[in-house]
């Protein structure tokens, strides 16, 4: 996948950014992408929700990639015990 959260250590751009393709969006922008996404009337907590959503469905796109992730077995075993 070549979109991804990244992290500039140092320098006027230092803190973590968001590359699409070939294209670098900052957090600010990205954040800004999702809240405009919500409806008017979205609260605050609306808002927060839906950045960590976003945030959570990233990193876990991120580990698919580095191959990090678990069998669908595995997660159903896992589910399984909360479910039941």
């Amino acid at each position: 996948m070549d979109n991804q959260w990244y992290r500039r250590p140092t320098g006027r751009a230092a803190g973590w950014t968001w590359k699409e393709g070939s294209a670098i969006v900052t957090a600010k922008e990205k954040a800004a992408e999702v809240i405009s996404r919500l409806p008017d009337n979205a609260t605050v907590a609306d808002i927060i929700g839906e950045l960590y959503v976003q945030l959570k469905v990233e990193a876990g796109l991120r580990q698919l990639d580095e191959s990090k992730g678990i069998e669908h077995s595995e997660a159903k075993g896992r589910l399984k015990k909360w479910l039941t």
